[in-house]
């Protein structure tokens, strides 16, 4: 009899590593079954997540071969800042299959209150390679390293309409990280979103500059070295959506810090988000600098938006209690 009814495994799995392959099958013999829990399925597509959740399960079944027949794959949203959250959707997500009562063993990742737990190496760093090997070698640069129906795949995705996008995304971010070679010390960049809701509706844009072109947005960018943090974010606000806070009643009910070091491509972005609420009227607002559009959305359709927004902005909304939860 097995120590354990499910085995449990959380990750992006952008792509699933050889590592990763190795410890299934070791946690395998520890447990009745396997459950593998795909993070970050409304994550819009990226150089850090190139892959839709259907995309990454499929490589995951590809890479794991026949022992695919005897692992449960499910899949949660992104709730990087609401570890609350993070936790109660992946129990809901395990127990939709395994029951309440089962027992359950979590490895690596977030522990879950009830479930033993075991650590386990973090493969991030090697998923990292294996994307930046994919868009600047092609599939090839690991096509030894996986098997061969994993590699069959990548190479499928090689030259369609969404590798094309991020690849140009690739050549742009790296371009920008080469920009800061010259520093002294590794860049920490900083920057400002800002969060407007009124009469019901949340001010978003449509970005049309890389990264993210296309993807729905916070108003926001980097800060200027002559102006306060609340300065660069109604400056960022104006120049991108023609907003002139200044110009209307307005109450600053929120501000936080997201500092999550994988947050952007562009490297290591850490962003301060203002919330405003706003009395009467809706302004005219209209897209410019490097958003494409403005436009003033009814916080009941943000739900829709999920798996569009550039970086963490829906992660950053999800933390303001502004998506709903699972």
């Amino acid at each position: 009899m097995s120590e354990y009814d499910f085995a449990v495994i959380a990750s992006p799995f952008a792509p699933v590593t050889p590592g990763e392959l190795a410890l299934i099958e070791t946690v395998g013999m520890r447990a009745g079954a396997i459950i593998l829990v795909i993070e970050g399925a409304d994550i819009a597509p990226s150089v850090q997540m190139p892959w839709t959740a259907e995309e990454r399960e499929s490589l995951l079944r590809a890479g794991l071969g026949e022992e695919s027949q005897g692992v449960l794959i499910t899949s949660v949203r992104d709730h990087r800042y609401r570890p609350d959250l993070a936790a109660a959707a992946l129990r809901s997500a395990v127990e939709a299959i395994a029951g309440p009562q089962s027992r359950i063993l979590k490895v690596g990742g977030i522990d879950v209150e009830e479930w033993d737990y075991s650590e386990a190496p973090d493969f991030s760093a090697d998923a990292e390679d294996m994307r930046g090997a994919f868009f600047n070698e092609g599939p090839e640069a690991f096509e030894s390293e996986v098997p061969d129906a994993m590699a069959d795949i990548l190479m499928s995705f090689d030259g369609t309409p969404g590798y094309l996008a991020l690849y140009e995304e690739q050549v742009y971010v790296e371009a920008y990280r080469d920009s800061w070679e010259a520093a002294p010390y590794p860049a920490t960049l900083v920057t400002v979103d800002v969060i407007i809701i009124a009469s019901d509706r949340i001010l978003l844009v449509k970005r049309g500059a890389m990264p993210g072109r296309g993807q729905w947005a916070l108003p926001g960018g980097f800060i200027d070295v002559d102006e306060t943090l609340v300065e660069s974010a109604l400056r960022e606000l104006q120049e991108e959506t023609g907003l002139d806070l200044t110009e209307v009643a307005f109450e600053l009910v929120a501000r936080e810090v997201f500092d999550d070091p994988k947050r952007s491509s562009r490297g290591r972005v850490i962003t301060h988000a203002f919330v405003f609420r706003l009395d009467g009227e809706l302004p005219d607002v209209a897209g410019a600098d490097d958003a494409e559009t403005a436009t003033w959305l009814p916080l009941v359709e943000l739900p829709a938006l999920r798996g569009h927004f550039f970086e963490d902005h829906g992660a950053i909304l999800d933390h303001f209690g502004l998506l709903p939860p699972d």
